[in-house]
């Protein structure tokens, strides 16, 4: 019985990880763990700063938002302040010819049609400014991730995804955006 009880679990763990649940809402600065707001200010951005609390099926999380270099930077915290990593936003045709060739081709395997909707490089582990700093300087992001949101369609239907995807090609992790149901009236 107990087997039968954990192999269900298990079951339902697996199949709830495959879906990407997110609610965003805004944050005021106090609101912030300060370590977080320490790291960020250490950067001395010119441009505001914002920041937001982030629910998912992995947790809470805080991201501070902002630009830099006219390029959209997201920075992800864990809830005790401690940096996740760093996205920034890059558009398709801004990669190398070979990296396109390959996401393209990726995308191709695993939907009949597709239509990126965002993409970003991510940096995270260890020495993850250095990564950054190195980015910045030389447009170098061989140490990161690509993640995307893609439009695609599987079967006769067109869903929302969100893709990780690492420098080789394969996908990390896919999970499919689900709207979470509310009592509460939204106009």
């Amino acid at each position: 019985m107990k087997l039968v009880v954990l192999i269900s679990l298990f079951i339902c763990f697996t199949m709830s990880s495959q879906y990407k649940y997110e609610r965003e809402f805004r944050l005021n600065v106090e609101e912030v763990p300060i370590s977080a707001v320490q790291f960020i200010k250490q950067f001395q951005f010119k441009k505001k700063v914002k920041w937001y609390g982030e629910e998912s099926q992995d947790g809470k999380t805080f991201e501070a938002k902002t630009y830099y270099n006219a390029k959209k930077y997201s920075l992800e915290f864990d809830a005790k302040g401690e940096i996740l990593d760093v996205e920034i936003k890059v558009r398709l045709h801004s990669l190398n010819k070979s990296d396109q060739e390959m996401i393209k081709k990726r995308l191709q395997k695993v939907f009949s049609k597709y239509k990126i909707k965002k993409l970003q490089l991510q940096f995270s582990g260890k020495e993850l400014l250095s990564r950054i700093k190195v980015f910045e300087k030389t447009g170098d992001y061989s140490t990161s991730f690509f993640e995307l949101v893609v439009s695609g369609k599987t079967g006769k239907e067109r869903k929302l995804f969100e893709i990780l995807m690492n420098r080789k090609g394969e996908i990390v992790k896919k999970l499919e955006f689900k709207v979470l149901n509310s009592d509460n009236l939204e106009f």
